[in-house]
């Protein structure tokens, strides 16, 4: 990593590091860990928020983990996503006043890519340009997956609603406010280059896809680090730094505390906030915690 000038102590982190995440990776044969704190345990499950109906049945280690623990942590409520107060929070946060739009903050060339993709997918630009970058990019990727049917049911609506017929406790890692204004202040300050890398996505969202839930069910970090995590790293790293790291590190708190109670929890995030260098994984066994890959040959 050329851009940082030689420290020591700096270069063994480094090189800790990339041994841990090869440890775990070498070991990996589900999406779901096993977190364990001298006889206290907890279970951490890297997700896919949206699914289709191929990518069903999950891998047997989330219902493993799931019967084995005594509370459904997720990273929000996402059952209160459709009320109207949260609605309407996020129409507020993320979009432009009136007078305002999009179009202002991209390039001659930008604008028309995205007006001509918005005519192909039969979707009205104009009720569009009022949305900030992090929203629109949100909304195109959604009617695309829409067109693929690779909008369904995923990982954390599932057992949300497993949970609440089951009546098995639940928390959250953080509120949804703090998720919307995420996504309100995604892309701000590069919304051209932000849009154009979104409209890029599309061409290959398919392909991608596929390479991405085939790396995450066999929880292969590596190779979510080097097909999600370095290029959003390198293109956008104020997005990866507010989308992935302070997040992380809000979260390992919160994570550790479980570790010193008598509850078993399955923690259920995204799979990106596992891999990589600052990925949740990482950071717990360098912290002391044993990491162990969940397999269904196991007995949890």
């Amino acid at each position: 990593m050329s851009y940082f000038s030689f420290n020591p102590r700096l270069a063994l982190n480094l090189f800790l590091t990339s041994l841990i995440l090869f440890s775990i990776n070498l070991h990996a044969d589900s999406p779901v860990w096993k977190i364990s704190n001298n006889n206290q345990h907890i279970y951490i499950g890297g997700t896919v928020h949206l699914l289709g109906s191929k990518d069903y049945p999950l891998p047997k280690e989330f219902d493993l983990a799931y019967k084995q623990s005594s509370k459904l942590i997720l990273e929000t409520d996402i059952s209160q996503m459709q009320t109207a107060s949260v609605q309407k929070t996020l129409m507020t946060l993320a979009m432009y006043k009136e007078g305002e739009t999009i179009q202002s903050r991209l390039s001659p060339h930008t604008y028309q890519e995205l007006k001509a993709f918005c005519l192909s997918r039969s979707i009205d630009i104009q009720g569009l340009l009022r949305f900030k970058p992090g929203l629109l990019s949100v909304i195109l990727s959604l009617s695309e997956l829409k067109k693929l049917n690779l909008a369904g049911t995923g990982v954390d609506e599932l057992y949300n609603l497993k949970a609440r017929q089951h009546n098995k406790a639940q928390g959250y890692l953080e509120s949804l406010n703090e998720q919307i204004k995420l996504i309100s202040n995604m892309g701000q300050g590069q919304e051209d280059a932000f849009i154009q890398y979104t409209l890029n996505e599309m061409k290959n969202m398919e392909a991608m896809l596929d390479q991405l839930k085939a790396a995450w069910r066999h929880g292969d970090l590596r190779e979510l680090n080097d097909i999600a995590i370095k290029p959003l790293k390198k293109d956008f790293p104020k997005l990866y730094q507010a989308m992935l790291v302070k997040r992380n590190n809000a979260w390992l708190p919160q994570i550790e505390e479980m570790l010193t109670t008598g509850e078993v929890e399955l923690i259920l995030v995204g799979a990106l906030h596992l891999a990589g260098e600052d990925g949740l994984l990482t950071q717990l066994e360098l912290a002391g915690f044993k990491v162990e890959n969940l397999t269904s040959a196991n007995d949890p």
